[in-house]
């Protein structure tokens, strides 16, 4: 019987040392108090179910379906929206790409939001409602990678437990920027603004961040 109680002592000893080891690490932590000990996690119970495109002739329409399974309500507080640039992984070495301009946008977006709605189908054709939200950000152009966005705008969107809930975003097809351009023999700029057109948001150049209560979960449109 000692010898017994003992080495029962020292295997759960091993089992709280390797709890704890594991309960120190940001990563396993959240597994063990997740799918271990039961408690709710934003990042894991929060998910983006798809992310569909459609268009029109000014816009790119973006409907974010998202899908909350705590026993909650969270709030979506930010979205965001970034292009980024796939370039080969093969071939021959690219050329020397052009010089990236930057550029700082204040523009609205239109923004609507629906809730238990799962979308099955591909073409998405809202009656247009829902609200201007200011968004804030950079396009950049050049670089070698076309024209890319980092967009930004909050929300206060609520995400029932449960249900799909859709938020979309028209992202137009061209935005306006500043453009201080020389002026011709004076040597010096003028304000102005100019037009730049929007690539097509898809899987391989473009992707979706919603930022809740202390978490993000992102995607890319099917």
């Amino acid at each position: 019987f000692p010898r017994g109680r003992w080495v029962a002592i020292g295997v759960a000893t091993l089992v709280l040392a390797g709890v704890g080891v594991a309960m120190a690490v940001p990563g396993p932590r959240a597994v063990i108090a997740h799918d271990v000990l039961g408690f709710p996690s934003v990042r894991q119970d929060v998910k983006i179910d798809r992310i569909l495109v459609s268009e029109s002739d000014v816009d790119y329409r973006i409907s974010i379906v998202v899908l909350s399974q705590l026993s909650r309500e969270e709030l979506v507080r930010t979205v965001k929206l970034s292009s980024y640039c796939a370039l080969p992984v093969n071939g021959p070495p690219p050329p020397p790409p052009p010089p990236l301009i930057l550029y700082q946008i204040r523009q609205e977006f239109r923004v609507d939001v629906r809730f238990g709605d799962a979308i099955n189908g591909d073409v998405i054709d809202y009656e247009q409602q829902g609200f201007r939200a200011p968004v804030v950000g950079n396009v950049a152009v050049g670089g070698g990678c076309g024209t890319l966005v980092d967009l930004t705008f909050g929300t206060s969107t609520a995400l029932p437990s449960g249900q799909h809930v859709t938020v979309v975003v028209d992202l137009p097809k061209h935005l306006t920027v500043p453009d201080d351009r020389p002026v011709p023999l004076l040597g010096s700029s003028v304000s102005g603004t100019k037009s730049i057109a929007i690539e097509r948001p898809d899987k391989y150049n473009f992707r979706v961040t919603l930022g809740l209560t202390g978490a993000e979960i992102s995607g890319v449109p099917d």
